[in-house]
């Protein structure tokens, strides 16, 4: 019976990690140059090359795996947002309106649809449209959890390079619970230009807002006061390039 090799390139998590990164072929090949220089009297450079091709395989192995565990939030599309901007407007007793304002571009290919998803958090209901209305035709998709996802088809492809201007006009009745004071929006796709902004019911002013960037983990990047709500009842804020993944909120607090 033949006994099993050993030694450490035949490791098995050496043996895994190399496998992955160089693959079988070519590891096979290492392990064989290596194990024939084991057998024979080494220089003092073949000690050097072993060490350092052990740890270019260490290092890409734990690369791999850190990757490998990591959550990929950037997705490739052919499209991206030349200006996204949101629009929240308190009109009081409980009516809202929100208007959201989007440039599409096509990167390359042409563009047809895009999809968006969106969640009020409050109870009540919300009617959508498209302006204008001959740009393109909104449908709704199912999506399990909180979000209600919809796709958004064009009336005509953009071309590349090519933009196409509409909005998303949302008419909002509350018949429960509260909305929570804040306005959200996560970058889900490569943009230009983010812009948020709430309006208040001149009856009544946030005591104060205050504006928050985090991260993909939730992890806060940034966070700082918006003075002009609670004194013109306006709260805005513009985010260049905007980084996907990352959440960018506007939040506000009555009393």
């Amino acid at each position: 019976m033949a006994e099993e090799p050993t030694g450490f390139w035949h490791n098995p998590w050496v043996v895994g990690t190399g496998t992955t990164v160089l693959g079988g072929g070519a590891f096979a090949g290492v392990q064989k140059a290596l194990e024939k220089m084991a057998a024979t009297s080494w220089p003092w450079w073949a000690y050097l090359v072993t060490a350092f091709t052990g740890g270019v395989v260490a290092l890409l192995g734990f690369l791999w795996w850190k990757a490998k565990g990591t959550r990929t939030v950037k997705k490739k599309r052919n499209f991206k947002y030349d200006r996204y901007e949101s629009l929240y407007r308190i009109l009081g007793d409980g009516a809202y309106v929100q208007l959201v304002q989007i440039g599409v571009v096509a990167k390359y290919g042409d563009v047809d649809q895009i999809t968006t998803r969106y969640s009020w958090s409050g109870e009540g209901t919300v009617e959508q449209q498209i302006v204008p209305a001959e740009v393109a035709t909104i449908q709704a998709q199912a999506e399990p959890g909180p979000f209600e996802r919809f796709a958004i088809r064009f009336a005509s492809p953009i071309k590349k390079g090519e933009r196409r201007d509409f909005a998303l006009l949302r008419r909002i009745n509350q018949t429960g619970r509260d909305p929570r004071p804040y306005l959200k929006q996560e970058s889900k796709y490569e943009q230009d230009l983010l812009i948020l902004c709430v309006m208040f019911p001149s009856s009544q002013f946030p005591k104060k807002a205050t504006y928050v960037e985090r991260d993909e983990d939730g992890s806060l990047l940034e966070q700082h006061a918006l003075i002009e709500a609670s004194l013109l009842g306006l709260a805005r804020k513009e985010i260049r390039k905007p980084r996907v993944g990352h959440t960018y909120c506007i939040e506000w607090v009555w009393e």
